[in-house]
C-alpha cells in the first residue's frame, strides 16, 4: 500500500516540469536550464526505480507465498484455508497474534477438507491468509473471516493482502486464467492483485516467464471487469484491456491500461 502511495505521489505531487521550464524561459538563466533539466531527469529515473521497486515486490510476493502454502502443507498434511475449522486451533496453536477464532477453515463437510481452496468460496480463501500467518510461514494479522466479496476486500478488516498497488491478492483453484477456454483445467494460482500497469505487467513476464499473457506460469486475468470465480478480484480493465487478442495475443502495451491483473501458476 505504501508503496502505490509513492507511486502516486511521484506522479502527482512530484516534480512540475512543466511549471519549472516556464520559470526558466521567462528568466533566461542558462543555469536555471541545466538545474531543470537535471530535476526532470532524477524525477523520471526515480519513476523508473519506484516501478522497478514493485514490479521486484510483486514477484517476491508470489515466491513468498508459493514457499507458505507448500511449507504449510509439509508442516500439518492439510491445504491452508481449507483445513477443518475444528482442526484448526489443535494443530497451529494458540497464536498471541491471533487468538485462534473459531470458524476459520473449511467446513466439516466439502469443500472443506478436500484438499484445494476451492473456486468462488470466499471462507477458504481468506481463511487460507489466516492458517499461514497465524503459523509463521507469512507476515501479517488477518481475521481469515469472510463470506463474500465485500468482506473480502474491507478497508476496514481487510482479509488479505495487497500488491504495491493496493490491490488484493488472493489464493485459490480455478480456470480463469488466460486464454480462458472451457477446456483449460483448474489450477492452483495466485491473483497477484489489480491496478498494475500494463507495461509493468509484460516486464514481469518476460523476467519470470515467456512474455505472453496466455501461456507459461504468468498468465493475464480475464479480460472483463470480474471474474467468473473470485468476482472483482480476478478481474482486470474492461474499458481498456490489458491484452491483444491474437496469435499469438501479446500484452496490449498501446492501451496503456493501468488495472492490469495477473494468474501466478503453481
Amino acid at each position: 500500500m505504501g508503496a502505490a502511495r509513492t507511486l502516486s505521489s511521484r506522479v502527482t505531487g512530484g516534480f512540475n516540469y512543466a511549471k519549472q521550464t516556464t520559470r526558466f524561459h521567462l528568466g533566461g538563466n542558462r543555469h536555471r536550464a541545466g538545474h531543470h533539466r537535471a530535476a526532470a531527469r532524477r524525477y523520471l529515473e526515480g519513476s523508473r526505480i519506484d516501478y522497478r521497486g514493485a514490479r521486484a515486490e510483486s514477484r517476491r510476493q508470489s515466491a513468498g507465498v508459493q514457499a507458505a502454502y507448500y511449507g504449510f502443507i509439509d508442516r500439518f498434511r492439510a491445504v491452508p484455508g481449507d483445513m477443518l475449522a475444528s482442526q484448526v486451533c489443535g494443530a497451529i496453536g494458540n497464536n498471541p497474534a491471533w487468538s485462534c477464532p473459531t470458524g476459520v477453515g473449511g467446513t466439516a463437510a466439502p469443500p472443506g477438507g478436500d484438499g484445494q481452496i476451492n473456486a468462488g468460496v470466499w471462507s477458504e480463501a481468506a481463511a487460507a491468509w489466516s492458517h499461514m500467518t497465524a503459523a509463521g510461514f507469512l507476515q501479517g494479522n488477518y481475521p481469515g473471516t469472510a463470506g463474500a466479496e465485500t468482506a473480502y476486500v474491507s478497508t476496514a478488516t481487510p482479509a488479505a493482502p495487497r500488491n504495491p498497488w493496493n490491490g488484493f491478492l488472493l489464493l485459490g483453484r480455478t480456470n480463469d486464467y488466460r486464454p480462458g477456454t472451457t477446456s483449460q483445467a483448474p489450477r492452483l494460482h495466485l491473483i497477484s492483485g489489480r491496478n498494475v500497469p500494463v507495461n509493468v505487467m509484460r516486464e514481469m513476464d518476460v523476467k519470470v516467464d515467456d512474455s505472453s499473457p496466455d501461456s507459461g506460469i504468468l498468465r493475464s486475468a480475464p479480460l472483463t471487469a470480474t471474474s467468473p470465480s473470485f468476482g472483482n478480484v480476478g478481474g482486470s480493465d474492461a474499458t481498456t484491456a490489458c491484452v491483444t487478442v491474437g496469435t499469438p495475443s501479446i500484452w496490449n502495451i498501446n492501451g496503456a491500461s493501468a488495472d492490469c491483473n495477473g494468474y501466478f501458476l503453481y
